[in-house]
């Protein structure tokens, strides 16, 4: 008996030696942050690495929403020498991901395509590098909401405006997307909310485009930078965009992330963001460890009645 108290009292030494270092390190565990400077390295992107490897890709926040649709879904069209990674996810886990189709006019009629990014003229790889728009982060933390768009599409006249769904309501926004955020650069980079959009030139579904007019609620900042990486012939580019959450209230949903060019011909989404916030674990860590203290120490006290 007098060898199991002696067990029981070590026991409860270790808990409360140990019980302030838990602690500490609970409240020192890293919160995800973003510089928005148009690199994908604190999103754990490493571009450098290899394309083809579905690890590539993969950001390392836990609360990332995301999806890659690197050059042609070939599980849905064949292509020899232009296939690329399509998968989507959140955090580190991800499922494939189906390519939309895209819908062309094309000799008077309408003509579904999952040839994305789809260049008519020449049916190389080059060519529809061309148009080809990679992949598209997302994550909030605290204070901010933050997006990352890969492109082969240079700051130009060519490139569409990002298109937000917070509410998942098609209903309202035109399309359905009522935010919207200018990615042209400069001092324009405005937040708008129940934006008109101009549609797309040739492709039908691949809309809305760009921002025509609406409700300026905030500013933007956005980073449009040349990463001197090479496919095919063609140099690709990281949008960064950062917007304070205030801008936009609550984030509640599902809801959907949306660009697109000038034709239509290569869209990218993300299809659901978080419903609604989930406090940072360290909020969480503090009652939690306050009340497994005072548990301890009553049920000490009792046990000495």
């Amino acid at each position: 008996m007098e060898k199991n108290r002696r067990v029981v009292k070590a026991i409860h030494l270790v808990l409360s030696l140990s019980l302030p270092a838990v602690i500490v390190a609970i409240l020192s565990m890293p919160v995800m942050a973003y510089t928005t400077d148009g690199y994908l390295d604190d999103w754990g992107v490493n571009l450098s690495e290899d394309w083809s490897l579905e690890e590539t890709w993969v950001p390392s926040s836990p609360g990332a929403y995301w999806t890659v649709e690197d050059n042609i879904d070939c599980s849905q069209y064949y292509s020899k020498n232009y296939c690329g990674v399509h998968i989507s996810g959140v955090g580190t886990s991800y499922t494939h991901h189906a390519e939309p189709r895209i819908i062309l006019w094309k000799r008077g009629w309408w003509v579904c395509s999952y040839k994305q990014p789809y260049h008519e003229r020449v049916w190389s790889a080059r060519s529809r590098e061309l148009n080809d728009i990679e992949a598209m982060y997302f994550d909030t933390n605290e204070t901010h909401a933050f997006f990352a768009i890969l492109t082969s599409i240079p700051r130009d006249t060519v490139m569409g405006d990002l298109a937000i769904d917070l509410d998942g309501d098609p209903n309202t926004g035109k399309h359905g997307y009522e935010y919207g955020i200018d990615l042209e650069g400069g001092s324009t980079n405005n937040v708008y909310l129940n934006s008109n959009w101009s549609d797309t030139n040739r492709f039908k579904g691949s809309g809305p485009y760009r921002v025509t007019d609406g409700t300026v609620i905030g500013t933007a900042k956005v980073e449009y930078v040349d990463q001197d990486i090479h496919d095919h012939g063609y140099t690709n580019w990281v949008i960064e965009v950062s917007v304070p959450k205030s801008v936009f209230g609550d984030f509640v949903g599902p809801g959907r992330i949306h660009t697109t060019l000038y034709c239509g011909n290569d869209i990218v989404e993300i299809t659901q963001t978080p419903q609604k916030e989930i406090p940072e674990f360290s909020h969480i860590a503090i009652p939690l460890t306050i009340a497994t203290v005072l548990f301890y120490y009553y049920s000490r006290k009792r046990r000495r009645r």
